[in-house]
């Protein structure tokens, strides 16, 4: 297996799976390019620490699996199932206990064994269906 999935996975597990936020300084870059993150967050690490505490805060239980991965040079890109129970305030919408599944795909360059940019894909409608926030039908 490629050293940076390796890295991809350790730093999913360790932070997110696992809830460690301290573990993002061990796999995210000082200087990250998160390509998604949401509008009004500061550059680098702390907007990334930022968006993944409010994260992990609305869904605690949260968890990312990998059901593949591609690396290429310094890519991973990967296609993933998040889960989880929406327990707290995520992005204005108050918490309303539901369980979600959603999929979604990533791509991650790594740098010297930390993540250096992220892009992100995800099925954010699918989500907000499971929320109950906008109709299915």
């Amino acid at each position: 297996m490629s050293s940076k999935k390796i890295v991809v996975q350790r730093a999913v597990m360790e932070i997110f799976n696992k809830k460690n936020l301290a573990a993002i300084d061990d796999f995210i870059s000082e200087n990250i390019v998160d390509h998604s993150a949401p509008e009004g967050l500061p550059a680098g690490i702390e907007g990334y620490r930022m968006k993944v505490t409010a994260f992990v805060e609305a869904f605690p239980d949260l968890n990312i699996s990998y059901s593949h991965q591609i690396a290429e040079g310094d890519m991973v890109a990967g296609r993933f199932t998040l889960t989880g129970t929406h327990k707290g305030d995520f992005g204005g919408i108050a918490a309303t206990g539901k369980k979600i599944s959603v999929t979604g795909h990533d791509q991650l360059r790594v740098k010297e064994e930390k993540i250096a940019e992220h892009w992100v894909e995800m099925d954010m409608l699918g989500m907000m269906q499971q929320l109950g926030v906008i109709a299915t039908a």
